[in-house]
């Protein structure tokens, strides 16, 4: 069965094929009949067996959609949760597999308030953060990198100065400086646009975990909030270990300036030892937003 476009499953028992129009996140594939049913069922009355449209459960992201709520070893519903193995489990489970096991809980109470949980706020604020974070450094880089190349334009400028007033002698020190300018810029160009690029790309997907974020707040099941916090917590992790990552290189945000130097009494006989060309790599500090919303003022 696809599931984008589902099917009854109890109608397809009488071999009727008729399109769900709901879902439940036990029973699954309901159709319009079968729903109403499905509500006056005494087993079915339990928060696990939440409902949707099919169309709202569409609107799922993928990783929430296929949370699975039935133990795939014995076909019932999870109904506890192992804390030792940090696990759902059916009824089966807990004297099976979860046979040594101590210390469960009720599914149904642990994820009752899953959509206001802690977790879930906590996953919420750290995707907000690390966007903020991105934003901050991406911005520094990019600050940086305008200096860089207005430092490069004022030293073109003063090389053209020179030019017009000693052409001869000017023509081809213009011509090798700015090859060393170029020569020393292209990696460290490159560099602030490769970092760039990281964040654009690292924002983009947290982009994409905020918006998975709000539709599984907005659709999701109580168990599905609950398990799909945890994915957003382990993937937001890794996304901050990439940013974290990407800064311990201490080279990441220094700072290269360019400054140009002239001595007129030295001209003509000597005016290339005359000329002084200096690059000079300077730290810089920024402001990051940490855990719990407390800034730490950190320098590379």
């Amino acid at each position: 069965m696809a599931a984008s476009d589902p099917f009854c499953l109890v109608c397809e028992q009488s071999h009727v094929v008729k399109p769900a129009v709901i879902w439940c996140n036990i029973c699954e594939g309901l159709c319009e009949e079968c729903s109403v049913v499905h509500r006056f069922i005494k087993d079915c009355s339990s928060p696990l067996h939440t409902t949707i449209s099919v169309d709202n459960r569409k609107k799922l992201p993928t990783f929430i959609a296929e949370i699975k709520q039935i133990c795939d070893d014995h076909s019932e519903p999870y109904v506890l949760y192992c804390s030792i193995h940090n696990e759902p489990c059916c009824s089966q489970c807990s004297s099976t597999k979860h046979s040594t096991c101590s210390g469960f809980r009720s599914l149904e109470v642990m994820t009752k308030n899953a959509a206001d949980s802690a977790s879930l706020t906590d996953v919420e604020n750290g995707i907000d953060r690390l966007s903020k974070n991105c934003e901050i450094v991406r911005s520094n880089r990019e600050t940086a990198l305008t200096k860089y190349q207005d430092e490069v334009n004022s030293l073109k400028s003063s090389l053209k100065t020179l030019h017009d007033n000693m052409i001869k002698v000017f023509d081809q020190m213009e011509k090798d400086i700015i090859v060393k300018v170029d020569k020393i810029g292209k990696p460290y160009t490159e560099e602030m646009e490769n970092i760039t690029s990281v964040l654009t790309n690292l924002n983009l997907r947290l982009e994409d975990m905020r918006n998975g974020l709000t539709t599984m707040k907005l659709f999701g099941s109580s168990y599905q909030i609950f398990a799909g916090t945890g994915k957003l917590r382990t993937e937001l992790d890794k996304e901050e270990r990439i940013l974290e990552a990407l800064l311990i290189d201490g080279k990441v945000l220094r700072q290269k300036d360019i400054t140009f130097k002239f001595e007129f009494a030295s001209l003509p006989a000597v005016v290339k030892k005359a000329v002084n060309f200096e690059t000079e790599e300077t730290n810089c500090t920024l402001q990051l937003l940490r855990n719990q919303s407390i800034q730490i003022k950190l320098s590379w």
